[in-house]
């Protein structure tokens, strides 16, 4: 995106992950938001537009599969904002459920740089 910082909502609710997602995406020269629960995320996406949304799949109030569908309702169509589900789970399942949720793909956790990379030259 030329002159234009990339907006990424990271949405996690555990401390270290978080912390990690928003150093490797600021040293990309990415801007983050975060968010620590579904609700809270689908909030700051009504007054906020992004490029790209990280989501854990174990929220504390709605699962990642469930905010997926939900992000989808809200486009109505318009985009296809890119939504990455970042898991501890890693299984075939999981990517599977993420795909059939909306989601476009499914990294392991913690986020690395090179991860953060490749999910930037894809879905940016």
């Amino acid at each position: 995106m030329e002159n234009r910082k990339v907006k990424i909502l990271v949405i996690e609710d555990h401390l270290i992950a978080k912390k990690i997602a928003i150093t490797i995406l600021k040293g990309l020269d990415c801007e983050v938001d975060t968010a620590e629960s579904g609700r809270e995320a689908l909030g700051l996406m009504q007054t906020n537009e992004y490029h790209l949304i990280l989501v854990d799949i174990g929220l504390p109030d709605i699962d990642g599969f469930e905010l997926a569908q939900e992000i989808r309702k809200l486009e109505k169509g318009k985009s296809d904002l890119p939504i990455i589900a970042l898991t501890a789970h890693t299984d075939n399942n999981y990517k599977k459920r993420c795909l059939e949720a909306g989601m476009n793909s499914c990294f392991a956790k913690p986020l690395t740089t090179e991860n953060a990379q490749n999910i930037l030259e894809s879905f940016i």
